[in-house]
């Protein structure tokens, strides 16, 4: 079932999907396929921009790939 995600300044549109999906890859094209119109809320590298008015994206059902790379963090 699809999710209603509201956004504030600064969020990350990966980070997002790596919340909600548990990962980016693939995702993030889909949910700005799905929010075509609110594509310019986002800069180039997928952060949200100055709202100024209170903003919201629709996180759509994604099947989760067969295959995901997992990140490990070498340090903290």
């Amino acid at each position: 079932m699809a999710k209603i995600h509201a956004l504030s300044e600064g969020d990350e549109l990966d980070i997002i999907c790596i919340e909600h999906y548990g990962f980016a890859a693939g995702a993030v094209e889909i949910v700005l396929r799905e929010n075509i119109e609110k594509v310019f809320l986002f800069d180039n590298l997928g952060r949200v921009l100055r709202l100024g008015s209170p903003q919201s994206i629709v996180l759509p059902d994604i099947q989760k790939p067969s295959m995901v790379m997992e990140t490990v963090r070498l340090f903290s």
